[in-house]
């Protein structure tokens, strides 16, 4: 199920990027710099949410990545540590993500159409 959610979250963002790259290509650069790169390294492939003083950890847990790394290391792992993710946050997320992307790429299509 995490698996799943964390797919989807990237089918909804990568829809979002999709729909917004063609119209402003110059935004593929500032994509790249400013969401994927920093939600790669803040994503827990590196750490766990256990590892940060609460102070950090309290920020870093509005990322939604963070929350499925968090849960599928805890169904790895076990109970080894304090673990930190919420299924039902990663959930809303990918949810809200997929419907945005849709309804994006369902209200661009024209325009889409026309550069493409």
């Amino acid at each position: 199920l995490v698996l799943l959610l964390m797919a989807t979250t990237g089918l909804g963002l990568g829809l979002i990027v999709s729909t917004i790259v063609p119209i402003f290509p110059s935004m593929q650069q500032i994509i790249e710099a400013a969401v994927s790169r920093p939600a790669f390294l803040l994503s827990g492939t590196f750490f766990y949410a256990g590892m940060m003083p609460e102070d950090i950890r309290q920020y870093l847990l509005f990322n939604p990545l963070l929350h499925g790394t968090e849960i599928a290391r805890s169904a790895t792992f076990g109970r080894a540590h304090d673990w930190y993710g919420d299924l039902s946050y990663l959930a809303t997320w990918a949810v809200a993500l997929l419907l945005f992307g849709l309804l994006f790429q369902r209200a661009m299509r024209k325009r889409l159409y026309q550069i493409l």
